[in-house]
């Protein structure tokens, strides 16, 4: 017997499907692709590590690597219409190493996912970010790129 699914249902589908992406903890969800990452981009190994805080929009791990210990900072913010995912590194000068978007499910303000304008966030410090004056405007993502700046400025560095 066949069975039609009609689009009704499979929009459900979805949206259930997502709901039960975004229930679960965000290091947990994201491991392996942050894990990734971290060794192609800063040539960490995500192998010894601590989970300080996990929750549904936020999460704070610490990795003890040989040249120190790194923290890790994942952050579900607000884009245009939609919220997304991404994750900075912090070194023990609490400089930005890295920023990866882990989840941006929408095409607006999709320059805010551009790896290259990400890389300019590198080597400055957290809370001293201020969008359009020492972090560059990306057109067309000022909403998406501004939650970045404003979710990194409040990271509760120790």
């Amino acid at each position: 017997v066949k069975r039609k699914i009609s689009l009704c249902s499979l929009i459900v589908m979805m949206l259930l499907n997502s709901a039960l992406l975004f229930a679960q903890q965000p290091f947990e969800s994201y491991k392996k692709s942050i894990g990734l990452s971290l060794k192609k981009s800063a040539g960490i190994q995500l192998e010894e590590y601590e989970i300080v805080h996990d929750e549904q929009e936020n999460a704070e791990v610490f990795i003890k690597e040989g040249r120190g210990i790194f923290k890790l900072y994942i952050r579900r913010v607000s884009g245009r219409a939609h919220k997304f995912v991404f994750c900075v590194l912090i070194d023990n000068q609490n400089k930005i190493r890295d920023i990866h978007i882990l989840e941006y499910p929408s095409d607006y303000g999709i320059g805010a996912t551009n790896k290259k304008w990400l890389s300019k966030f590198s080597g400055k410090t957290p809370g001293t970010l201020v969008y359009r004056k020492n972090v560059d405007a990306v057109s067309g993502s000022t909403i998406s790129a501004t939650s970045i700046v404003e979710a990194i400025n409040k990271l509760p560095l120790k």
